[in-house]
């Protein structure tokens, strides 16, 4: 590292740090000015973080739950037992883990990569409003809604578009290994994913490792009581009925929809490889998976107990889950 990168990295490490200690203190972000947004990897968080974070006043926290953020931050063990997909019970005693959680999304624990990557300086100085964007933060939706002042996001897309993006996509080359992950013993609350083990035991294909992730970041806070602070959108109608999902999003989190919508046209920055027009976009995943891929996912979100996507692109309005 060159002297003026280290430069670099210490005034931003300065900066953030003196940030979190504020923010406290301050206790400044609530659901009042906050929202997290989760979801799946590849499932389109970004691209809506992006959306809602379109603001002059708004700043967006990229991926504060990260290991690898955590592990900067001297949080090794902690990172270790929590696992890639953290997940605390809404009655939980552990109160190491809870603080931390607590500390994360209060925006009073930050990695200066998680609050730079989008916001200069006076930006983050000047901002009213906080979005975060997760896609490792599902399993903790339930406890989040039960015991953080913050309103949340969860957004679902269809899981053959997200496991065909997945394996497209060169940082998901061994993403299916973190599967295993959450029978570890390691991990501090693997028992409670004891009930899945069967189906695990079953897994063989990548596609199939990846469709059992998809299947336990959802069915975790699908399962969870209903909360006011929580809004589900899919995001097949956000792609499909913009304006009027963009509506429900921005009455939820208490902003003005911005009256020009131009903008919400462009892809993420994280999209390779996107078509403009919209059913396409959302039926890319049978051009690029084998028909047995696709039983063989459906399969397992079949035998996961899930409903909510079928082979059709669109969800399954006669769900439960739907109606949630």
């Amino acid at each position: 590292m060159n002297f003026n990168k280290k430069i670099i990295d210490v005034t931003n490490k300065a900066f953030t740090n003196m940030y979190a200690y504020s923010n406290r203190f301050c206790k400044r972000w609530n659901d009042r000015n906050c929202v997290l947004i989760s979801g799946v990897p590849r499932g389109g968080t970004t691209w809506l973080a992006e959306i809602i974070g379109n603001d002059t006043k708004t700043i967006l926290i990229w991926e504060p739950l990260r290991p690898f953020r955590l592990y900067e931050q001297g949080l090794t063990d902690f990172s270790n037992q929590l696992g890639w997909f953290p997940f605390l019970p809404v009655q939980n005693n552990w109160k190491e883990g809870s603080q931390r959680i607590t500390n994360i999304f209060s925006l009073s624990l930050l990695n200066y990569k998680s609050l730079l990557r989008f916001n200069p300086y006076r930006k983050i100085l000047n901002s009213n409003f906080a979005v975060i964007k997760c896609v490792t933060a599902n399993l903790l939706l339930p406890y989040i809604n039960k015991n953080i002042d913050m309103r949340t996001i969860l957004l679902v897309r269809h899981p053959c578009s997200v496991v065909s993006s997945q394996m497209k996509h060169m940082s998901f080359e061994v993403a299916h290994n973190e599967a295993v992950k959450f029978f570890d013993p390691q991990f501090i609350h693997s028992i409670y994913f004891d009930r899945f083990r069967k189906v695990f035991n079953e897994l063989h294909s990548r596609e199939e490792m990846l469709s059992f992730i998809w299947c336990v970041q959802n069915i975790i806070p699908f399962e969870a009581p209903k909360s006011d602070l929580q809004l589900v959108v899919f995001y097949e109608e956000l792609l499909l009925e913009t304006e009027n999902e963009l509506g429900k999003i921005y009455s939820f989190i208490g902003k003005t929809m911005p009256e020009n919508l131009d903008f919400v046209q462009k892809p993420s920055k994280t999209n390779v490889d996107f078509k403009h027009n919209k059913r396409e976009q959302l039926g890319k995943w049978r051009e690029t998976l084998t028909q047995k891929q696709i039983s063989d996912i459906l399969d397992v979100v079949d035998k996961m107990g899930i409903d909510i996507y079928t082979d059709d692109i669109l969800p399954n309005t006669k769900s439960d889950w739907y109606r949630l």
